[in-house]
């Protein structure tokens, strides 16, 4: 109301300045996922990498065993 009533007195109109957005607790889920995915996928990498030639696990050396036995 009191713009009109500047318009109607040909007064110069001031304009107000927007009030500041309000912080929100709004969490960016698609980014938080992809940060769970990337650290999932790091760790499988470092598991996958320190078993290929460092362990084996048991079955594996009971049938090397079983082959080496049944041809020598």
């Amino acid at each position: 109301m009191e713009i009109i009533e500047q318009k109607a007195q040909h007064k110069e109109i001031t304009a107000k300045a927007p009030a500041a957005p309000t912080p929100t607790n709004v969490v960016d889920l698609v980014k938080v996922l992809q940060d769970s995915l990337n650290r999932t996928q790091a760790v499988k990498q470092k598991r996958s990498s320190t078993r290929d030639g460092a362990r084996r696990s048991t079955s594996t050396l009971v049938k090397q065993r079983r082959r080496a036995g049944a041809l020598g």
